[in-house]
């Protein structure tokens, strides 16, 4: 123990001359670690009560032995849980079609984004501040805008898939400005919502909701989202951004990378790669997110 101790000091130290935290780093894979064996603690036992489950190695996951029954509990909770949320109703429309980012180019609408960054965040907090939720921003709270790679490459399969110029697709790109608003009950997302409308009330009329909890996507996703037409500062014209807020139940989003979300975004990731077949990536998604809605009701 005492090895460890001096180890462990003399990796500060020298972190601390070359000015790199190294001793953060081994701590924050301490706790990763940590965090993605508790999810799998939880994760395993849910499955276990219907038709157990193998660890997949390749999916760094557990896929269910049978993904129907599975998928039947999943219906089950998500159907409840909505109704303690109660009926936020989908606004995405013909109005929604017409909003665009002001931005021609990457460059431009990523500049757009990081100057809009610091007002949109304070209403997210102040959001959150009125419904006793929390904000995150992505780890660490530095995915507020869009990565310039993520950005590009949503840019470039949307101009293949919908056979649009790229100009187009950066006018479309609807997320360069995220965050996502974290409760710990149901009940708290219809507030959160309402709170939304009244802190952009400036311009409620680009203020539009998407409820995922009504629909049954295959990885089990659910959320609610709310895009947000909103205004660039310090320009001497008018500008926008397409900004998006997601309210997540704080099981299923917690501002890790061990969260379920992010969890499920992995999964995904070897689908889109072409390294996983979706069938056993959904089912085993779908499991993630059933051990999230265990975690907030009681059923057998």
């Amino acid at each position: 123990m005492k090895i460890i101790k001096i180890l462990f000091l003399l990796v500060f130290s020298f972190s601390s001359f070359l000015k790199f935290d190294f001793a953060s780093l081994i701590y924050t894979d301490v706790l990763s670690t940590k965090g993605v064996r508790k999810i799998d603690s939880h994760v395993e036992r849910v499955a276990k009560r219907y038709g157990g489950s193998f660890y997949s190695q390749e999916l760094a996951a557990f896929v269910p032995e049978d993904p129907e029954r599975i998928r039947r509990k999943w219906k089950k909770y998500k159907d409840t849980l909505a109704e303690r949320i109660g009926y936020i109703p989908n606004q995405f429309c013909i109005q929604r079609a017409v909003w665009k980012n002001s931005a021609q180019t990457v460059d431009e609408l990523l500049e757009d984004a990081h100057k809009a960054a610091f007002d949109f965040r304070k209403k997210c907090e102040l959001v959150a501040a009125m419904t006793g939720g929390s904000c995150s921003f992505g780890p660490q709270n530095k995915m507020i805008c869009k990565s310039k790679a993520s950005a590009e490459r949503k840019i470039a399969k949307d101009v293949v898939n919908l056979n649009v110029p790229c100009s187009y697709a950066v006018e479309k790109l609807s997320d360069v400005l995220r965050g996502s608003i974290i409760v710990s009950q149901p009940e708290q997302i219809s507030k959160v919502a309402g709170a939304i409308k009244k802190v952009f009330a400036s311009h409620s009329d680009h203020v539009l909701f998407r409820n995922l909890w009504q629909e049954e996507r295959e990885s089990g996703y659910v959320a609610i989202h709310a895009k947000i037409l909103f205004p660039v500062p310090g320009n001497k014209y008018e500008k926008y951004v397409i900004a998006e807020i997601q309210i997540h139940l704080d099981s299923i989003v917690n501002g890790s990378m061990e969260c379920v979300k992010e969890r499920e975004h992995l999964l995904y990731e070897k689908v889109r790669e072409g390294s996983q077949e979706a069938e056993p990536v959904s089912a085993a998604s779908t499991l993630l997110y059933l051990s999230a809605f265990k975690q907030k009701i009681c059923f057998k």
